[in-house]
């Protein structure tokens, strides 16, 4: 079992190297990994409550220009359930769907979203039916096969639909279970895995005066 690193201003701070922790982390147990995640930020922040009043990230608020009602839509790494919420109260006749590798997270969604959840670990569980949309965000860095799971993911889109998902812009947001840094080139090669039409724009993770910290990128299925 990982030995969660200490946090300091909310960053993780580590003595061992990116490629050695990368090293490490291949080995782990992800889901009981993620499981003592949530266990812990359970007990820090007096439980998950997706209804708390908190910022908007930036991200979703982009994400929102392309949202329609009435669509299907699959939350790969739904969290506990933010985006479903923001999602049902701007967006009431969508169809949520999300999965997540925490037992813990998929019980805090049901309570807090109108939607359908499965506890589910992406890089090796199938995804059940099909969707207008499917969202990535800040999930593809934690994964082993970021590759694979991103052309599972795509397979999962309805004809004319978008995946859209969001990584780090290398080494500018960093925790301690990232198993991948992302620059430019990396992006396309991902996105050209999988399709030939693709949109790749940098945005911050939270608000615009942060300065650019993600890739936000939309995949369309032809």
């Amino acid at each position: 079992m990982t030995k969660l690193p200490p946090m300091i201003d909310g960053k993780a701070i580590y003595d061992e190297t990116f490629k050695e922790k990368v090293m490490r982390l291949q080995s782990e147990d992800f889901k009981t990994l993620y499981e003592n995640e949530y266990s812990r930020i359970e007990k820090m922040e007096g439980g998950f409550d997706a209804k708390k009043n908190r910022p908007v990230p930036y991200r979703f608020q982009v994400l929102f220009d392309f949202m329609k009602d009435g669509e299907s839509v699959l939350d790969v790494g739904c969290n506990d359930g933010y985006l479903g919420y923001l999602i049902n109260e701007n967006f009431p006749n969508v169809e949520f769907n999300g999965v997540d590798i925490s037992e813990k997270a998929v019980k805090q969604c049901e309570g807090n979203v109108d939607g359908n959840f499965k506890q589910l670990d992406i890089e090796d569980g199938k995804i059940d039916g099909f969707y207008d949309k499917v969202f990535l965000f800040e999930i593809l860095e934690h994964l082993k096969k970021p590759e694979d799971v991103l052309r599972k993911c795509f397979a999962a889109v309805r004809p004319g639909g978008r995946l859209f998902f969001t990584v780090p812009i290398e080494k500018n947001v960093r925790w301690y279970t990232h198993l991948h840094e992302f620059d430019y080139v990396k992006v396309l090669e991902l996105c050209e895995g999988v399709s030939d039409k693709f949109f790749v724009y940098r945005i911050p993770k939270m608000f615009e005066k942060e300065g650019y910290k993600l890739f936000f990128v939309e995949v369309v299925k032809k």
